[in-house]
């Protein structure tokens, strides 16, 4: 519930568990679902305390690139540089397979920040470029900016279109004729409102074979799917107070020792495999196909202010874009 309230998610992990942990990789679903759901329009993975690193280690276990490693500070930029280049194209792909091709988020160039608030502060090891919070703040900056400035010109819009709608009601000779207008408005907005809903019964017909499909794969797999997420791993020990656990919690619980476990979302996730590119091209914003939504909307609208307009013309309003806005 929280997740879908937000406009932006950043999903937070430290460096030693980037790469090997389940917490961040279950909160970028979750994020990736919440853009799916419309609401949020950015996604980004925050990397934090990389300036730790055991050199002898990482020397050790290097596997990339022929350039000598002099010093600890390379070594952190080249290690940041390739978990940005790895964990962006994961990324990346997890967006690619679950949203449309035109979603905003995907056209986004930095998926993933590797930063350090402590060599931001002291810059014994990275520069304060070199550990990504100045990029980070411009990121901030420049989203909130957006965000004013989409508010400040949707409330003047309305505002401004309000006040001429105000300007021409001044005029009191057509009274005795707006109970007709408005009546035949009503009647113009029920019979639209009809031709909407059919046309977005047909947008959501699309979705009919791939759900069943979903289904069946579900039906299929169900079993193989709890046995992996119930898993034994050590033995019989505790297992019926997992399994009571799970069952008092709806199917997921949160253990403290062992990995989260969501049956819910576990055997129902073959159907939403199956849905989610219908789904996506259901709701997408950019170039319209049959099964996109959005443009019927939009018609709908147009054809509600054109009638409006008409009437207000009719009654000697003056055409103005934003009193067309507001309507």
């Amino acid at each position: 519930q929280t997740i879908d309230k937000c406009s932006v998610i950043w999903v937070i992990s430290d460096i030693e568990r980037v790469s090997g942990g389940r917490a961040h990789e279950d909160l970028l679903n979750e994020s990736i679902k919440a853009c799916q759901r419309g609401f949020c329009r950015d996604v980004a993975l925050v990397v934090t305390k990389t300036d730790k690193l055991h050199l002898p280690e990482y020397l050790r276990e290097r596997k990339v690139g022929n350039r000598a490693i002099l010093s600890q500070r390379e070594a952190v930029l080249e290690r940041n540089e390739m978990i940005k280049l790895q964990r962006n194209r994961i990324l990346k792909e997890k967006l690619k397979r679950k949203l449309p091709a035109d979603s905003k988020v995907q056209e986004a160039s930095d998926l993933v920040y590797t930063v350090s608030a402590q060599e931001y502060w002291q810059q014994a090891l990275l520069t304060e470029e070199e550990t990504e919070i100045p990029r980070l703040r411009g990121y901030i900056r420049e989203r909130l900016l957006d965000k004013k400035r989409r508010m400040v010109t949707k409330y003047v819009a309305e505002a401004f279109g309000l006040l001429l709608l105000t300007d021409s009601f001044n005029c009191t000779e057509n009274l005795p004729n707006e109970y007709l207008h408005m009546s035949g408005l009503r009647r113009f907005v029920e019979e639209k409102i009809q031709l909407l809903e059919k046309a977005i019964d047909q947008c959501f017909a699309h979705i009919e074979q791939p759900l069943q499909e979903g289904v069946r794969n579900a039906r299929t797999s169900y079993r193989r799917i709890l046995g992996a997420c119930l898993v034994r791993s050590r033995g019989n020990q505790g297992f019926h107070q997992t399994l009571k656990a799970v069952c008092l919690k709806n199917g997921v619980y949160a253990s403290r020792t062992l990995a989260r476990i969501d049956l819910n979302e576990a055997i129902t996730q073959p159907i939403y495999d199956q849905i989610d590119p219908v789904f996506g091209g259901i709701f997408r914003a950019g170039m319209p196909t049959g099964s996109t939504l959005l443009p019927h909307i939009e018609a709908f609208k147009h054809s509600l202010q054109e009638k409006m307009m008409e009437i207000g013309v009719r009654n000697g309003w003056k055409y103005d874009s934003y009193k067309k806005s507001f309507l």
